[in-house]
Protein backbone atom coordinates (compact mmCIF):
# COMPACT_ATOMS: atom_id res chain seq x y z
CA UNK A 1 0.00 0.00 0.00
CA UNK A 2 1.31 3.44 -0.92
CA UNK A 3 1.56 5.61 2.19
CA UNK A 4 1.42 8.81 0.12
CA UNK A 5 -1.79 8.27 -1.83
CA UNK A 6 -1.64 11.55 -3.76
CA UNK A 7 2.01 11.26 -4.80
CA UNK A 8 1.33 9.79 -8.23
CA UNK A 9 -1.84 11.74 -8.98
CA UNK A 10 -1.78 14.60 -11.51
CA UNK A 11 -1.50 18.13 -10.12
CA UNK A 12 -2.55 21.39 -11.77
CA UNK A 13 -0.09 24.21 -11.12
CA UNK A 14 -1.07 27.51 -12.70
CA UNK A 15 -1.95 26.66 -16.28
CA UNK A 16 0.02 23.41 -16.53
CA UNK A 17 -0.76 19.89 -15.34
CA UNK A 18 1.99 17.72 -13.85
CA UNK A 19 1.61 13.97 -14.25
CA UNK A 20 2.42 13.49 -10.55
CA UNK A 21 3.66 15.37 -7.47
CA UNK A 22 7.34 14.45 -7.90
CA UNK A 23 9.79 17.27 -8.69
CA UNK A 24 13.39 16.53 -9.68
CA UNK A 25 15.52 19.10 -7.89
CA UNK A 26 17.93 21.43 -9.76
CA UNK A 27 21.09 19.59 -8.76
CA UNK A 28 23.97 20.69 -11.01
CA UNK A 29 27.56 19.50 -11.46
CA UNK A 30 28.81 22.88 -12.80
CA UNK A 31 30.77 21.42 -15.71
CA UNK A 32 32.41 18.60 -13.73
CA UNK A 33 30.79 15.71 -15.63
CA UNK A 34 33.04 13.75 -18.04
CA UNK A 35 31.18 14.75 -21.21
CA UNK A 36 28.19 16.66 -22.54
CA UNK A 37 26.43 13.34 -23.12
CA UNK A 38 26.74 12.60 -19.39
CA UNK A 39 25.30 16.00 -18.55
CA UNK A 40 22.31 15.49 -20.84
CA UNK A 41 21.77 12.02 -19.44
CA UNK A 42 21.51 13.35 -15.87
CA UNK A 43 18.54 15.46 -17.02
CA UNK A 44 17.00 12.75 -19.22
CA UNK A 45 17.23 10.16 -16.43
CA UNK A 46 15.14 12.32 -14.11
CA UNK A 47 12.33 12.61 -16.64
CA UNK A 48 12.62 9.00 -17.77
CA UNK A 49 12.50 7.93 -14.14
CA UNK A 50 9.01 9.38 -13.78
CA UNK A 51 9.31 12.85 -12.25
CA UNK A 52 6.44 15.19 -13.04
CA UNK A 53 8.68 18.26 -13.18
CA UNK A 54 12.42 18.38 -13.94
CA UNK A 55 14.28 21.57 -13.00
CA UNK A 56 17.40 22.61 -14.93
CA UNK A 57 19.61 24.22 -12.31
CA UNK A 58 21.73 27.34 -11.88
CA UNK A 59 21.12 29.16 -15.18
CA UNK A 60 22.55 32.69 -15.06
CA UNK A 61 20.38 35.68 -15.86
CA UNK A 62 23.24 37.19 -17.91
CA UNK A 63 26.75 36.18 -18.95
CA UNK A 64 29.19 38.53 -17.22
CA UNK A 65 28.60 39.06 -13.51
CA UNK A 66 26.06 36.46 -12.38
CA UNK A 67 27.73 33.10 -13.10
CA UNK A 68 28.00 30.32 -10.56
CA UNK A 69 30.83 28.78 -12.59
CA UNK A 70 32.89 30.42 -15.31
CA UNK A 71 31.75 27.87 -17.93
CA UNK A 72 28.08 28.37 -17.10
CA UNK A 73 25.84 30.69 -19.12
CA UNK A 74 22.47 32.33 -19.45
CA UNK A 75 19.77 30.93 -21.74
CA UNK A 76 21.22 33.15 -24.49
CA UNK A 77 24.84 32.26 -23.82
CA UNK A 78 27.26 29.52 -24.78
CA UNK A 79 25.04 26.75 -23.38
CA UNK A 80 21.88 27.69 -25.26
CA UNK A 81 22.03 24.60 -27.47
CA UNK A 82 22.40 22.35 -24.43
CA UNK A 83 19.38 23.93 -22.76
CA UNK A 84 17.31 23.34 -25.90
CA UNK A 85 18.33 19.68 -25.88
CA UNK A 86 17.46 19.37 -22.20
CA UNK A 87 13.98 20.81 -22.79
CA UNK A 88 13.46 18.34 -25.63
CA UNK A 89 14.59 15.37 -23.54
CA UNK A 90 12.40 16.32 -20.57
CA UNK A 91 9.32 16.67 -22.76
CA UNK A 92 10.16 13.50 -24.68
CA UNK A 93 9.76 11.49 -21.48
CA UNK A 94 6.50 13.16 -20.48
CA UNK A 95 7.69 15.58 -17.79
CA UNK A 96 7.44 19.36 -17.58
CA UNK A 97 10.60 21.45 -17.82
CA UNK A 98 11.48 24.22 -15.39
CA UNK A 99 14.56 26.44 -15.30
CA UNK A 100 16.19 27.86 -12.19
CA UNK A 101 17.27 31.48 -12.80
CA UNK A 102 20.32 32.60 -10.83
CA UNK A 103 22.44 35.64 -10.04
CA UNK A 104 25.40 34.93 -7.76
CA UNK A 105 26.04 38.57 -6.83
CA UNK A 106 29.11 38.99 -4.63
CA UNK A 107 30.05 35.31 -5.11
CA UNK A 108 29.93 35.28 -8.93
CA UNK A 109 32.75 33.43 -10.68
CA UNK A 110 34.45 36.21 -12.66
CA UNK A 111 37.28 34.20 -14.21
CA UNK A 112 37.93 35.13 -17.87
CA UNK A 113 35.63 38.15 -17.51
CA UNK A 114 36.25 41.85 -17.17
CA UNK A 115 34.65 44.09 -14.56
CA UNK A 116 33.58 43.47 -10.99
CA UNK A 117 30.98 41.44 -9.15
CA UNK A 118 28.01 43.24 -7.59
CA UNK A 119 26.30 42.96 -4.23
CA UNK A 120 24.46 44.85 -1.48
CA UNK A 121 27.56 46.83 -0.47
CA UNK A 122 31.08 47.61 -1.64
CA UNK A 123 34.07 45.62 -0.33
CA UNK A 124 37.13 43.77 -1.58
CA UNK A 125 36.31 40.09 -1.63
CA UNK A 126 39.45 38.78 -0.03
CA UNK A 127 39.16 40.75 3.19
CA UNK A 128 36.37 38.71 4.80
CA UNK A 129 37.00 34.98 5.37
CA UNK A 130 33.59 33.62 4.32
CA UNK A 131 33.34 30.17 5.83
CA UNK A 132 33.29 27.45 3.19
CA UNK A 133 34.72 29.53 0.34
CA UNK A 134 38.39 29.59 1.30
CA UNK A 135 39.47 26.65 -0.86
CA UNK A 136 36.89 26.55 -3.63
CA UNK A 137 38.69 25.60 -6.87
CA UNK A 138 41.87 27.61 -6.47
CA UNK A 139 39.96 30.25 -4.52
CA UNK A 140 38.18 31.74 -7.55
CA UNK A 141 35.70 33.47 -5.23
CA UNK A 142 38.19 35.32 -2.99
CA UNK A 143 40.13 36.80 -5.91
CA UNK A 144 40.76 40.34 -4.69
CA UNK A 145 38.15 41.94 -6.92
CA UNK A 146 36.03 44.76 -5.56
CA UNK A 147 32.36 43.96 -5.12
CA UNK A 148 30.38 47.00 -6.25
CA UNK A 149 27.48 47.98 -4.02
CA UNK A 150 24.36 48.27 -6.18
CA UNK A 151 22.54 51.54 -6.71
CA UNK A 152 18.90 51.68 -7.80
CA UNK A 153 19.81 51.85 -11.50
CA UNK A 154 21.77 48.59 -11.14
CA UNK A 155 18.89 46.99 -9.22
CA UNK A 156 16.54 47.91 -12.07
CA UNK A 157 18.97 46.43 -14.58
CA UNK A 158 19.16 43.13 -12.65
CA UNK A 159 15.36 42.98 -12.33
CA UNK A 160 15.14 43.41 -16.10
CA UNK A 161 17.67 40.60 -16.58
CA UNK A 162 15.52 38.21 -14.54
CA UNK A 163 12.41 39.29 -16.46
CA UNK A 164 14.09 38.95 -19.86
CA UNK A 165 15.35 35.46 -18.99
CA UNK A 166 11.86 34.45 -17.88
CA UNK A 167 10.51 35.59 -21.25
CA UNK A 168 13.28 33.72 -23.06
CA UNK A 169 12.59 30.59 -21.00
CA UNK A 170 8.96 30.62 -22.10
CA UNK A 171 9.93 31.25 -25.73
CA UNK A 172 12.35 28.30 -25.67
CA UNK A 173 9.71 25.93 -24.32
CA UNK A 174 10.30 25.81 -20.57
CA UNK A 175 7.00 25.31 -18.74
CA UNK A 176 8.00 27.23 -15.60
CA UNK A 177 10.78 29.24 -13.97
CA UNK A 178 12.21 29.07 -10.47
CA UNK A 179 13.84 32.17 -9.03
CA UNK A 180 16.87 31.06 -7.03
CA UNK A 181 16.71 33.18 -3.86
CA UNK A 182 18.54 30.72 -1.59
CA UNK A 183 22.08 29.54 -0.83
CA UNK A 184 23.65 32.96 -0.37
CA UNK A 185 23.18 34.24 -3.94
CA UNK A 186 22.27 37.83 -4.78
CA UNK A 187 18.64 38.00 -3.52
CA UNK A 188 19.66 36.14 -0.35
CA UNK A 189 22.55 38.58 0.11
CA UNK A 190 20.00 41.39 0.34
CA UNK A 191 17.73 39.35 2.63
CA UNK A 192 20.53 38.46 5.06
CA UNK A 193 21.46 40.95 7.80
CA UNK A 194 24.93 39.33 7.77
CA UNK A 195 25.60 40.27 4.13
CA UNK A 196 23.35 43.31 3.77
CA UNK A 197 25.12 46.20 5.49
CA UNK A 198 23.16 48.96 3.73
CA UNK A 199 21.79 51.91 5.66
CA UNK A 200 19.26 53.08 3.03
CA UNK A 201 15.75 51.79 2.28
CA UNK A 202 17.22 48.46 1.07
CA UNK A 203 18.93 47.58 4.36
CA UNK A 204 18.23 47.37 8.05
CA UNK A 205 14.73 46.06 8.78
CA UNK A 206 13.34 42.93 7.16
CA UNK A 207 10.85 45.09 5.24
CA UNK A 208 13.77 46.98 3.73
CA UNK A 209 15.96 43.94 3.06
CA UNK A 210 13.18 42.18 1.16
CA UNK A 211 12.50 45.20 -1.06
CA UNK A 212 14.95 44.33 -3.85
CA UNK A 213 14.08 40.59 -3.98
CA UNK A 214 10.39 41.56 -4.16
CA UNK A 215 11.21 43.89 -7.07
CA UNK A 216 12.63 40.91 -8.95
CA UNK A 217 9.49 38.84 -8.36
CA UNK A 218 7.25 41.70 -9.47
CA UNK A 219 9.17 42.30 -12.69
CA UNK A 220 9.14 38.61 -13.60
CA UNK A 221 5.41 38.38 -12.99
CA UNK A 222 4.80 41.44 -15.14
CA UNK A 223 6.97 40.04 -17.91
Amino acid sequence: MCEYKALFRPLKVGNIVLRNRIVAAPITKYGLLPSMADELETIAAKARGGAGMVIVGSVAVEDQESLIYHEASSLNGSRKGIYNEEISLIHQYGAKAEVQLLHCGMFADMRHREGNPIGPYTFVRDEIPFQGYEGVENNQIMDGRTVIGMDEAKMKQVCDQYANMAIEAKRMGFDAVMLHFAHGWLPAQFLSPFFNKRTDEYGGSFENRIRFPQMIVNEVRKA
